[in-house]
């Protein structure tokens, strides 16, 4: 959908968008399965010029509506991969991943996006009970690794570890940013209520516990990088120009101040040497007058430059902040 409304007091137009992309991941292989040939296209996993992870080939369309989204996971759950167990007649042999992205943009200002992650992952299986051999057992070995190097993303998250092993499946790979990434993350985790499926609830429970207690911290705006460098640049031009302000204030303060002293000297001198006459008292009147009028404008300039000096020392405060972030970004 897009919608456009205006700010009255601003005039801008408000604008946004939905596209949805749909991704597979089969035997640790990455697959679009919503890719225009119509049958899934491997894709591989990076980082954009952002630094965060996606996957840049993935086939995104564009939607207007609930139906259209419906639509889109029937197109792809076409060529997902599914077979028959002796657990389930219809059992996922993949994780799937569908990637809703929002795009708004106020016109005038550069777009922000907005990343939604829903994944639907193939559940662990106990080979004995599943009965599963040749190709469906290859598939149930690469399933069970990917949970299992998501349990150990988990638990490295529940200790705070140093090292977090993301690369460790594709499944995490893809998904680092919204485990430990600025983000905001929730998990359902579902059972079979059987008393046959005891081991596989129990150890499903026990992994819920375990990752109810990770906490990634509050969710803030992605800034990228590229705007960092801008915001940058623009202070560091600003820093310049309050430094020559500041430089032809305190230029100005000397000049007053050594006129401010020559008018005391003077006053003094009058003060010392003054007669009765009315021309001596006019002139002594226009000294004071002068002497008044120089210490007011000596006080705004201080007061001035005061301020200066102040917005100087906020804006460097400010890029050392931004530095900071840009190297920890970087690193």
């Amino acid at each position: 959908p897009a919608v456009d409304s205006r700010d009255e007091s601003s005039d801008a137009r408000f604008t946004f968008s939905i596209e949805v992309g749909m991704l597979e991941i089969y035997n640790d292989d990455v697959f679009d399965l919503l890719s225009p040939s119509g049958n899934k296209k491997s894709v591989d996993i990076r980082r954009d010029s952002e630094g965060r992870v996606g996957v840049p080939d993935m086939t995104k369309e564009k939607v207007n509506s609930l139906e259209d989204v419906l639509n889109l996971l029937a197109k792809g759950n076409k060529n997902r991969a599914v077979a028959a167990t002796s657990l389930n007649e219809h059992s996922s042999r993949s994780h799937m991943v569908l990637n809703v992205q929002v795009t708004s943009t106020v016109e005038g200002e550069p777009p922000n996006k907005g990343n939604l992650f829903l994944v639907d992952l193939a559940g662990s299986e106990r080979v004995l009970k599943s009965e599963v051999v040749g190709k469906a057992l290859d598939e149930a070995k690469h399933i069970n690794k990917s949970l299992a190097a998501l349990g150990n993303v988990m638990e490295a998250l529940d200790r705070k570890a140093s090292h977090v092993p993301y690369r460790d499946s594709k499944l995490t790979h893809l998904l680092q940013d919204s485990l430990g990434g600025n983000s905001r993350t929730m998990m359902v985790v579902t059972v079979c209520p059987t008393s046959n499926s005891y081991d596989e609830t129990q150890c499903a429970l026990k992994f819920a516990t375990r990752v109810r207690r990770i906490n990634l911290g509050t969710a803030q705006r992605n800034v990228t990088s590229k705007n960092l460098e801008e915001t940058v640049k623009n202070l560091t031009s600003e820093i310049k120009l309050l430094s020559k302000a500041k430089e032809r204030s305190e230029n100005q303060m000397h000049s007053l101040k050594r006129e401010n002293e020559r008018v005391q000297e003077r006053l003094k001198q009058s003060a010392e040497t003054r007669s009765k006459t009315h021309d001596e008292k006019r002139a002594m009147e226009v000294l004071r007058k002068s002497n008044a009028e120089m210490t007011t404008r000596w006080q705004k300039e201080k007061a001035k430059r005061e301020e200066q000096v102040q917005d100087l020392e906020n804006v460097q405060n400010e890029v050392s902040s931004l530095n900071t972030f840009i190297d920890f970004l970087m690193f």
